[in-house]
């Protein structure tokens, strides 16, 4: 889940082995699908007109989110 505009990458590619991308829910994971339907629709779209498609490498830099130097 990720409040990031639908289909914008996401770290996760180390944890999960392919890339990944926002689905435009922040809050319930059950609306996942909901709200990005139409997007992976058009992925299985890409995949199913180009059977030798290969998915490139999306390295997204982690930023650590350190709260004790914000005073937190």
């Amino acid at each position: 889940m990720s409040a990031s505009r639908t289909e914008t990458p996401l770290t996760g590619r180390a944890l999960y082995g392919c890339n990944c991308y926002a689905s435009g829910e922040e809050l319930y994971e059950e609306n996942v699908i909901v709200k990005s339907w139409g997007s992976m629709l058009d992925w299985f779209n890409i995949l199913h007109a180009n059977p030798t498609f290969a998915e490139v490498n999306v390295d997204i830099e982690e930023t650590e989110n350190n709260q004790d130097s914000e005073g937190w």
